[in-house]
């Protein structure tokens, strides 16, 4: 049997796809926004380096919850992520409750093998043996060297549903469970990535067009390499609240963003991420058209991102934390995936 779990086209990808976002942007004027604290260690933001610091924001939102649907950028649609990939097993482990009643209780233990080769070893665990999963239930699946579609997935996923209303992505449901990677890898053509740690995550949808997730994270790590580049990054305390609505005739996607982000690319130091104003992305579009992201640095420096027209987003530094930019830049939405 081969085994291929997808988020598919429901209302979780739907929600997926505007998380995957929501690390970029503003929206507004260029006058100072309110910022987070400085973090520890925090990095001083320079004319030198706050147009990395700026990509670093957005790099993270799109590995916490990284969607090929809005990605854009040669590399996007192909740059690994253990969450996406870890995310998109959700509906499949939870099709595993769906069986014949056994014993109250009981742990069932499968082995499943993937069609380019490897397995999957799932461990459902159904609290009370009603054939479908809900509150309490958990699940286990071990991936060794699994290969689909020229991806390579290894490392240990854990799950443990706390709440679940309706029927999981469906056009009206409400869940919140926990997930613990360990180890998790996932290997493209062009990269790998390592995931390690715990996670909770809130999904619901009231209509089909109507749907919302928060992400939260105490302390999330990840290393690997992308082309030739290695990379280590550290996500602490972080959060992503995203949602997915329709105002007449159009589907509309907002997001936000908060929390702290360390790594190599920041030269091992830290930086304070939030959204002020929320992003808002119009679903035909794959870029922002409102919204604005503040990035805070050491000794009160700031970096302001403010999404402008036609795909757009400025990018201000304040260095000395006088309430004053002394440069900006002006790119493409694209430039910075």
């Amino acid at each position: 049997m081969t085994v291929k779990f997808s988020v598919g086209r429901g209302p979780l990808a739907s929600v997926l796809a505007v998380a995957a976002l929501s690390a970029c942007g503003g929206g507004g004027s260029s006058e100072p926004t309110p910022v987070p604290p400085a973090p520890e260690k925090a990095l001083a933001l320079t004319a030198s380096n706050y147009q990395a610091a700026a990509q670093q924001a957005v790099t993270a939102g799109n590995y916490l919850m990284t969607s090929g649907d809005l990605l854009s950028g040669a590399q996007a649609s192909a740059a690994p992520s253990a969450m996406q990939a870890a995310v998109q097993q959700f509906p499949g482990l939870l099709k595993q409750f769906k069986r014949p009643a056994l014993v109250a209780g009981a742990v069932i233990n499968e082995s499943e093998p993937c069609s380019g080769g490897g397995k999957i070893d799932i461990t459902t665990n159904d609290i009370n043996n009603n054939g479908q999963a809900d509150e309490g239930d958990s699940g286990v699946m071990v991936f060794s060297a699994c290969k689909e579609d020229g991806v390579v997935t290894a490392g240990r996923m854990e799950i443990k549903l706390l709440k679940l209303i309706g029927v999981f992505d469906s056009s009206s449901f409400s869940a919140v469970f926990t997930m613990k990677l360990d180890n998790f890898s996932v290997t493209t053509p062009i990269g790998s990535t390592t995931g390690q740690g715990e996670l909770k995550l809130s999904i619901g949808a009231t209509s089909p067009k109507d749907s919302s997730i928060v992400v939260e994270a105490a302390s999330f790590s990840s290393n690997g390499r992308l082309g030739t580049v290695d990379y280590q990054q550290t996500m602490s305390d972080f959060a992503i609240t995203s949602v997915s609505f329709q105002d007449k005739s159009q589907v509309f996607q907002g997001a936000g963003l908060r929390g702290t982000l360390s790594g190599s690319a920041l030269e091992g130091k830290t930086i304070g991420i939030e959204t002020p104003i929320s992003l808002l992305i119009p679903a035909a579009l794959d870029h922002p058209t409102a919204g604005k992201v503040v990035i805070k640095g050491a000794a009160n420096s700031v970096v302001q991102m403010t999404v402008q027209p036609n795909g757009r987003v400025l990018i201000e530094l304040d260095a000395d934390g006088n309430g004053s930019f002394e440069t900006s830049v002006n790119k493409a939405w694209s430039e910075l995936n």
